[in-house]
C-alpha cells in the first residue's frame, strides 16, 4: 500500500509540474516521448537495412530495442497513471487529454511496440547462429 501512496504522490506532484509549464502538457510530454522513440527504432531500422551487420552493430541494436522494450513498459505505466488519475478524479477529464487523446494513445503505442517487435525479430535473423 505504501508503495502505492508513493506512486500516487509522484504522479500527483509530476502532474502538477506539467500543468505548471505553460509549454509542455501531459499528453503532449507522451507523445512527444514516443515519437522520439519511434525515430530512434526508425534509424537503427535504417542502418541494419543499409547492410551495417557487424557484430558490434548487431550488439548495440540489441541494447538499443532493449532501451526501447523499457521505454515502452515506462510509457504503458505513464498512460495507466493518467488513467487512474482521470477514474480517481484528482483532475478534470478535460485537462488529462483533451481532443481525442484518448483513442490516440494506445493505437500510437501499439504501433511503436508493433515496430520495436519487427525489428527485434529482424536483429535475431541477423545474428549467426
Amino acid at each position: 500500500m505504501d508503495q502505492d501512496k508513493s506512486a500516487a504522490e509522484w504522479t500527483t506532484a509530476y502532474l502538477e509540474w506539467i500543468d505548471a509549464s505553460p509549454d509542455f502538457s501531459r499528453e503532449g510530454v507522451l507523445l512527444m516521448t514516443l515519437r522520439t522513440e519511434a525515430d530512434c527504432v526508425h534509424v537503427l531500422r535504417q542502418v541494419l537495412e543499409a547492410g551495417s551487420t557487424a557484430p558490434g552493430t548487431l550488439r548495440l541494436a540489441i541494447e538499443g530495442l532493449e532501451d526501447a522494450q523499457r521505454l515502452l513498459e515506462g510509457e504503458q505505466r505513464a498512460w495507466r497513471a493518467l488513467r487512474d488519475v482521470r477514474e480517481e478524479g484528482w483532475t478534470a477529464p478535460q485537462r488529462l487529454w483533451p481532443g481525442g487523446f484518448e483513442r490516440e494513445w494506445p493505437a500510437a503505442l501499439e504501433s511503436v511496440a508493433s515496430d520495436v517487435r519487427a525489428l527485434a525479430d529482424k536483429v535475431l535473423a541477423l545474428q549467426p547462429h
